[in-house]
């Protein structure tokens, strides 16, 4: 009983504000009209008492009426753009109140100040006035009944007052008829307020029930979910919208294995309750547009929109929707002083790939929940059996990756960088991966697994620290080499990483390295991302001395402003410009202008993929003094690098000597 006291309570509360911010928004929907009557009545009396009132005090009357018609715009003003008039409505009615305070004042001055007595033309146009003010305000003022009965009598009895005091036969009788007016008025106020809450409460009533209509119709009573009706209505038109515009959904079958076991040996209760917690961990660890919804016993469906790629891509990220969802649902439920574990099985279709229709997308999911339970329940099957083999592989992938870089997998290879007179100046450090077989797989199909799956942390971070051991150890060799510099690709979410300048600056401490010597390369997409942080971690890093250049220029959409205001080193002309340059004109425009562009900002210039002498010609007379590329060298591991810098050292002593 208690429990269901305070529901009422709060139910009752929340009506009276909801209808409190209602009755708000009437009286501010009011407001322009009544200083519309303001303006007219005032600028009547302003007129008609020429001569009848002095000149002062009219005008000085007017004046205050003008400073009420501001403020009362002032407020309707700020009303109007309320970010949260629910969350402020007091402060605003206090607002009203003030407001409504003020005219009273203001207009039972005008009742007192500019009586003319012994005058009856000018009071009764005076009576006029007021009356026709006091009337309008009861209704517009109806919503509040204390502003409308504050209002006509602040008005009118100073009025009355006024026609009482002159004593004459006419002014009294004038009195008594306001003075009747204004019992008229209050009574009609009360009434017409009443009128006006009592339409509200019907008005909340009707939209409350129009809502437990709409809800029971279309969510789940226990969970509240939304129930196969609305499931059913949110996958026709995302399917349909699939379709239009080429991307792709996923529908994830839930069920709970040996719920109906929790069910017997604990009863209906505990199983409830279990549901709605499940209903709870699905909802936190969707995005909010994905759908989640219950169709009854222990079965949920999971929605997934706008999913963009290609059939593995695609295949990857509901695989990695649907383990999260059941390692979720796997960690234990306390509930009643039980902790309950909960296996879940779950099958997936993906539209409009396997149906574009509703009830064969859900049947195909649900027999591929069926097929998951068959193989030993606590597991994730798709419907396409060459999605699920595109799964397979890339889940055989992330295993192996993960291996590789706990056991030494990944190497780094250099390609030197060369400048116009021949002198290797630098290395690109480019991330390779050998299996145990010998076999090497390329940078192109496991760095989007590790970009995917949060693997491309460790990698980054091994990276790192790789470049700068070696680094150091050229230092140690002979003259020339520890001039060299090496270029590191950073991903944009390491370098977005909180602490990513920090584990740069105490790498290379630990490992004793210039930070001159090391090149931070950055896709134009980090630029665009968060400027200020990417600047911030730039300027700390480059003020130690590291340096920085953006990798495949050209590709991206960098703003001219970021190559002006972010501390870079060197722009990196992609290899899909340079390869072409001598046969298609629109790449060596594009070349050109990224030399000359670079060469006024002062940008050092490299030049990636170049492979012929005569692409090597037509760069040197663009102006490009530095190369990178097969004509140089490929790529090669470190000791085959050192071997490459002594020769070239001991060649240029022998020259030297000679």
């Amino acid at each position: 009983m208690i429990i269901s006291a305070d529901s009422r309570n709060q139910a009752e509360l929340k009506q009276r504000h909801t209808v409190f911010v209602h009755q708000l928004e009437l009286f501010y929907d009011a407001v322009k009209l009544t200083l519309t009557a303001h303006v007219v009545n005032g600028t009547m009396l302003l007129l008609f008492l020429q001569g009848a009132v002095a000149q002062d005090l009219l005008l000085g009357w007017y004046a205050g009426l003008l400073m009420l018609l501001l403020y009362r715009g002032y407020t309707l003003y700020g009303y109007r753009h309320e970010t949260d008039r629910v969350l402020h409505a007091r402060r605003w009615y206090w607002h009203a109140m003030i407001g409504v305070a003020l005219a009273s004042l203001v207009w039972g001055a005008a009742g007192y100040l500019l009586f003319t007595p012994g005058d009856l033309y000018h009071q009764a146009l005076l009576a006029f006035v007021i009356a026709g003010m006091t009337a309008g305000g009861i209704t517009v003022l109806a919503s509040f009944s204390e502003a409308a009965l504050l209002f006509i009598s602040i008005v009118l009895i100073p009025f009355v007052f006024r026609l009482f005091q002159a004593g004459t036969e006419d002014s009294m009788q004038m009195g008594a008829l306001v003075a009747l007016f204004l019992l008229l008025l209050m009574i009609s106020a009360r009434r017409i307020h009443q009128t006006v809450v009592e339409g509200l409460n019907l008005h909340y009533q009707r939209q409350q029930a129009e809502e437990t209509i709409i809800r029971q119709a279309f969510y789940d009573e226990l969970t509240e979910l939304p129930n196969r009706r609305m499931l059913q209505d949110r996958l026709y038109q995302d399917v349909a919208r699939a379709i239009r515009h080429g991307v792709n959904g996923a529908v994830l079958f839930l069920d709970l294995d040996n719920f109906k076991h929790i069910n017997d040996s604990l009863g209906h209760s505990v199983g409830d309750e279990l549901l709605i917690k499940v209903a709870s961990r699905l909802r936190h660890h969707l995005r909010e547009e994905d759908t989640a919804a219950r169709l009854g016993g222990d079965e949920f469906v999971v929605l997934l929109t706008d999913l963009e790629g290609d059939e593995a891509r695609i295949s990857s990220r509901v695989m990695q929707v649907a383990d999260q969802v059941r390692m979720a649902l796997a960690n234990p439920f306390e509930i009643a002083g039980h902790e309950l574990h909960v296996s879940t099985s779950i099958g997936v279709a993906i539209y409009p790939a396997d149906a574009k229709n509703v009830d064969d997308l859900l049947k195909h999911a649900d027999t591929a929940m069926y097929r998951a339970k068959e193989r030993g329940r606590n597991l994730v099957q798709f419907f396409l059996p060459s999605m699920q083999v595109a799964v397979n592989e890339l889940l055989a992938l992330e295993h192996d990756l993960r291996k590789a870089i706990s056991s030494s997998g990944l190497l780094l290879y250099y390609q030197p960088q060369v400048h116009r007179d021949g002198r290797v100046f630098g290395a690109e450090a480019l991330l390779r991966w050998q299996r145990e077989d010998g076999s090497m797989v390329s940078p192109a199909e496991f760095i989007p697994v590790a970009e995917e799956t949060g693997l491309i942390y460790l990698i980054g971070g091994w990276v790192l620290e790789e470049a700068c051991r070696n680094l150091a150890e050229l230092s140690s060799m002979e003259a020339g080499c520890d001039l060299v510099s090496i270029a590191i690709n950073v991903s944009p979410k390491q370098f977005r990483q909180r602490d990513f300048a920090g584990h740069v600056v105490a790498t290379l401490k630990r490992f004793g390295v210039d930070p001159g010597r090391l090149e931070l390369e950055v896709t134009e997409s980090v630029l665009v991302t968060d400027y200020q942080d990417t600047a911030e971690k730039m300027r700390q890093l480059r003020e130690l001395g590291v340096r920085f250049s953006i990798d495949d220029f050209g590709t991206g959409y960098s703003s001219m402003a970021y190559l002006k205001n972010l501390p870079l080193d060197a722009i990196k002309i992609d290899q899909s410009f340079v390869r072409d340059l001598t046969t298609d004109p629109s790449d060596a425009s594009i070349v050109e202008t990224i030399i000359v562009m670079s060469r006024h900002l002062g940008l050092k210039v490299i030049a990636e993929g170049v492979e012929t002498e005569q692409t090597l010609e037509v760069l040197k007379a663009y102006g490009c003094d530095n190369y990178q590329g097969y004509l140089f060298g490929r790529p090669m591991p470190f000791e085959a690098f050192k071997q490459r810098l002594t020769e070239e050292s001991n060649t240029s002593v022998d020259r030297g000597g000679g």
